[in-house]
């Protein structure tokens, strides 16, 4: 019992659906990210930043996307 309450699929596979948003300041700006989540997976990633070169932050969706989150 203990070992199936602590897996990745009861934690967060069961869980409903929900939106997080975290942010963090880094020395060449802000980044945000904004996690849509439906079953334990990242369904939809938005980056937003006030850093004057964000074409690298365009791939973080890309490599985020339909990934397990934990």
């Amino acid at each position: 019992y203990y070992e199936m309450l602590r897996s990745w699929d009861w934690i967060y596979g069961k869980t409903p659906s929900f939106s997080h948003k975290l942010d963090h300041r880094f020395s060449w700006g802000m980044v945000e990210l904004h996690l849509s989540t439906e079953r334990g997976h990242m369904r939809e990633v938005k980056v937003f930043s006030d850093c004057l070169d964000p074409d690298f932050l365009d791939e973080i969706p890309l490599h985020l996307s339909e990934r397990p989150y934990t």
